[in-house]
């Protein structure tokens, strides 16, 4: 029989919303080199690789697995290969997501809401998580007056079991200066964070908030209250790294040894949605812009409620958060903004009516300038990309 079109052994778990989103990148390139024969199954994080790899005379192999024995098998094989876990291994070429940008995220995230004590929950021996680990602390270091500290999850064992665990991650918690913002190598580990809070009695976000990383929008909804996480771009990542492999088998020119991939941002959800502040009349003026920054509300009118001079509030906003009040508002303001585009139909009119803006006019010179991209094309950007989805899950008929 003749062979037509290059053989793909695709290595990438099922299990977890990153795989799968790493998946349909692949898929999409997919679309444009149709003439693949590609092997793909149902795998969770860390099964190892099919024996039968080693004596496989395919040409391309994507893979996610930081083993030195399923890197060695695929080597064996005699085919491409680009790596999507975690380390590079044997001069593979590798692509993931930027740890630094996703730490720098987390860090501005609680920072911004007036965060100075915090810490971060990873595993003992994960490459990446002590990789996010590094990052995290290097951007926190420098903030004055800041304090960081970090617990490292132990590999469950028969000594080591997950109740005896969670309770040192709660004893941990506890003795933590508060407010504490909380940075979880990812969204299982910022479940258990926020589990470990229950079990010390810890309010979430008041006491402790917390930011995973993944944005696995089930396990995000699942924990309690939700959590806030880090959104990869992992779609473009499965979509890189299939160009890239497709070169190799062509004969291409070897890739850089690392790709990074820089994340969309944070999606804020209750776990992290608080401003923690210690002078009162500055969390005075923030929860009440937060309450009436909708309804049209002025920072002298802000001012005013808090029994402050304009210029007295502006000086006490800087130096607790080192933004102004009016940047708060704006802030506040942009996130209805964007909300309400994502969620209704409305005109832009009344977007800007429920939003706080007396003109649609000067609401859209506003969200341009913050955000890159007028609201209509934000809107119509967002619409395709819930479209694309639907369609690769079967969801919408062509």
């Amino acid at each position: 029989m003749v062979r037509k079109g290059p053989h793909v052994a695709i290595f990438i778990e099922t299990s977890t919303a990153y795989g799968r989103g790493l998946l349909r990148g692949v898929a999409e390139y997919l679309k444009l080199h149709p003439t693949w024969s590609v092997y793909v199954d149902e795998r969770a994080l860390g099964d190892p690789v099919p024996p039968w790899l080693k004596n496989w005379r395919g040409d391309g192999i994507l893979i996610r697995d930081s083993s030195d024995r399923s890197m060695a098998i695929a080597k064996a094989s005699g085919a491409s290969i680009v790596n999507l876990g975690e380390q590079m291994i044997g001069g593979i070429p590798l692509i993931r997501s930027d740890d630094q940008i996703i730490s720098d995220q987390i860090a501005e995230h609680l920072s911004q809401r007036g965060f100075r004590n915090f810490g971060y929950v990873g595993f003992t021996d994960r490459n990446f998580s002590k990789s996010r680990e590094h990052c995290f602390q290097q951007m926190i270091g420098p903030q004055e007056g800041a304090t960081i500290a970090s617990f490292e999850v132990p590999d469950e064992t028969e000594e080591t079991t997950w109740e005896a665990s969670q309770n040192r991650l709660a004893e941990w918690l506890h003795r933590l200066p508060k407010p504490v913002g909380i940075m979880a190598c990812y969204d299982v580990m910022g479940f258990r964070v926020l589990d470990a809070c229950r079990r010390a009695g810890l309010s979430v976000p008041d006491e402790v908030a917390v930011v995973g990383v993944d944005n696995d929008a089930e396990l995000c909804a699942l924990s309690n209250p939700p959590l806030s996480s880090v959104e990869h771009r992992s779609e473009q990542i499965g979509f890189t790294a299939a160009e890239i492999l497709n070169e190799l088998m062509n004969g291409g020119p070897q890739p850089k040894p690392l790709t990074t991939v820089r994340p969309n941002g944070i999606v804020t959800r209750h776990s992290s949605d608080i401003i923690a502040i210690e002078d009162e009349k500055v969390a005075e003026a923030c929860r009440y812009i937060r309450q009436h920054a909708c309804d049209g509300i002025t920072v002298p009118e802000v001012a005013e409620h808090v029994a402050l001079s304009r210029r007295a509030l502006e000086r006490r906003f800087h130096n607790a958060l080192r933004r102004s009040p009016q940047s708060e508002l704006r802030r506040i303001q942009l996130d209805q903004v964007r909300r309400l585009l994502d969620e209704t139909d409305y005109k832009l009119s009344t977007i800007a009516k429920m939003s706080g803006f007396r003109y649609h006019e000067y609401m859209s010179k506003v969200f341009k300038e913050k955000m890159g991209i007028s609201p209509g094309s934000y809107r119509k950007s967002k619409r395709q990309q819930a479209q694309k989805a639907a369609t690769e899950q079967g969801l919408v008929q062509k």
